[in-house]
């Protein structure tokens, strides 16, 4: 009966894990040039150089992100060729210009906005789950990866183990 109960653990954690990352591969898509504007009102790009592309459009995956950009310590996102971009077109302007951007401005690291509805449609990055983290793995702009992550731990790892690694 324990052996039972022990595998029936087993197989919990193990799917838990699964859920809280995804990888896909997809077909390779190229995206192109794009300019946001971070939380400062300064202008901030996709292009060329990016070969990590994190995207959030949910305040609980922002959330994931922030918590894993502070635990690591990222600041300066050029230097590991990374681009967050926050999806915050959903938000009434007024809780953006109040409330939003002043809390963004205390990050050590910069993001890009996306303030237009549809705008990801149009970068053709559609049918991303909001909830989750997602990384696309860029390689000269074609999408060569697509991950999505649910929690910090598992997000804080990928980037110590991929990203962070990669980039020394």
């Amino acid at each position: 009966m324990k052996t039972f109960i022990a595998s029936i653990m087993v197989l919990l954690a193990f799917s838990a894990q699964a859920e809280s990352e995804q990888t896909q591969s997809i077909e390779p898509q190229t995206l192109h040039v794009q300019s946001f504007e971070d939380q400062w009102e300064k202008p901030i790009e996709l292009n060329q150089q990016v070969k990590w592309l994190v995207i959030s459009q949910a305040k609980d995956a922002g959330k994931v992100v922030k918590e894993s950009f502070d635990t690591l310590q990222l600041a300066d996102l050029n230097q590991y060729q990374l681009l967050y971009i926050a999806d915050i077109s959903g938000m009434p302007g007024f809780v953006t210009k109040m409330f939003a951007l002043p809390k963004m401005r205390d990050n050590a690291f910069r993001m890009a906005l996306i303030k237009q509805e549809g705008l990801l449609n149009k970068m053709q990055i559609a049918g991303l789950d909001k909830e989750f983290v997602t990384v696309l793995t860029l390689d000269g702009l074609k999408v060569r990866n697509t991950q999505v992550f649910r929690d910090q731990a598992t997000f804080t790892s990928f980037l110590q183990t991929q990203v962070l690694k990669i980039a020394k």
